[in-house]
């Protein structure tokens, strides 16, 4: 009964602000209060940064809200482009949303992920309403009034978001993700765990079928050619069978340890993050802190233009050259999305070697074999 009467209070704010729009008229002058939609996961949010960051250079002047899965608050909190930071708390909450929104009174809204939100915005009375058009059409015609559709060569998922620019007239912005570092301190626990040389590895992630299976033996290496000290972060969840205990006073396992906010500190002290094409890897980039993703299922092109140093990737003929994003056919697109995949070809393949001599590329031997005299 709660869910239906929560349904029916949306319809009701959706229908209101119909005929609100009938009588008035978006206005063509400046948007004073813009409001953002990025619920997305922590990947594709820090990709929504270059976005963020041209909206704030096009209007200095505006109050620009980002709403943000509840998660990743503490990704946006304290950057210059964004003045409030609004925590999702999912579909449940959508009445009380819309009641929070109609109240901050925009009049610019960007969505730039679910167009189920579509609806949640039309019903805060937003007279500007600037979407993709995605796989129910139908349904974004009616809610989005500034429809986008993707076309063109795909350029990675940066510069993919940057379209939703295109009907206010701006073309030419940086594609790169920034996340400025707030200089924020290791928590207590973490300070006398963690080397003045770090070297962090992310070796799991929520999909299976993003997981390099080689990251023991990585982590064997660095410790015996180079005693490297090395630190772990994760989920709990992310947890596999590998016994990193054995390499003793080496390895710091902060899986399942951290907060988001105390990942981003650790990452600020870190000479190389290493791990799968996950959220973290792409916050740490953003960062402007050194990584080597290991890219699967997925082709690096959804980075756009970063130096192959940063990545390790093997062609495969099973992953397919074309794929959907948000719902859309993305031509030049190539991400395979079997995920009962059994040989796995595309991670298998890459040798723990080919990452040792991108992270001996990055640090520098001098660097490293500094770490033996320690």
């Amino acid at each position: 009964m709660k869910k239906f009467l929560g349904k029916c209070t949306v319809a009701l704010f959706i229908v209101t602000a119909f005929i609100k729009e009938i009588f008035k008229k978006a206005s063509s002058e400046d948007p004073k209060n813009i409001l953002v939609i990025a619920t997305f996961r922590l990947g594709d949010l820090v990709f929504a940064t270059p976005l963020l960051r041209a909206i704030r250079k096009q209007y200095p002047n505006a109050n620009i809200t980002v709403l943000v899965n509840k998660a990743f608050v503490d990704v946006l909190v304290g950057q210059e482009y964004v003045d409030t930071v609004l925590p999702y708390h999912g579909k449940k909450k959508h009445p009380s949303l819309v009641r929070k929104l109609r109240r901050g009174h925009y009049d610019l809204s960007i969505n730039i992920c679910e167009g189920f939100l579509n609806g949640v915005v039309y019903g805060a009375s937003i007279p500007r309403r600037i979407g993709f058009m995605q796989k129910e059409r139908y349904k974004d015609k009616i809610f989005v009034n500034e429809p986008v559709t993707f076309s063109g060569e795909f350029k990675g998922i940066p510069a993919f978001f940057l379209k939703l620019f295109r009907p206010l007239g701006v073309y030419d912005v940086s594609e790169t993700p920034l996340i400025e570092q707030q200089h924020q301190e290791l928590p207590d626990c973490m300070v006398t765990k963690t080397p003045k040389t770090t070297i962090v590895i992310h070796p799991g992630s929520a999909e299976a079928i993003k997981v390099w299976p080689h990251y023991h033996e990585l982590v064997g290496m660095l410790v015996n050619k180079y005693g490297a000290r090395i630190v772990l972060t994760g989920t709990e969840s992310e947890k596999g069978p590998e016994d990193y205990t054995v390499f003793g006073e080496n390895i710091t396992d902060l899986r399942g340890k951290t907060s988001l906010k105390d990942l981003m500190a650790l990452y600020s002290y870190a000479d190389v993050v290493v791990g799968n094409d996950t959220g973290p890897l792409n916050l740490a980039r953003a960062m402007k802190i050194p990584t080597v993703t290991i890219f699967g299922p997925v082709s690096p092109a959804i980075l756009g233009d970063v130096s192959e140093d940063m990545y390790a990737y093997t062609d495969v003929d099973c992953r397919p050259c074309h794929s959907t994003l948000f719902g859309m056919d993305v031509e030049g697109l190539s991400r395979c999305k079997n995920f009962s995949c059994q040989h796995r070809s595309c991670m298998t393949t890459i040798t723990p070697e080919t990452i040792l001599a991108k992270i001996e590329a990055i640090m520098g031997l001098d660097l490293l074999k500094s770490l033996l005299e320690v």
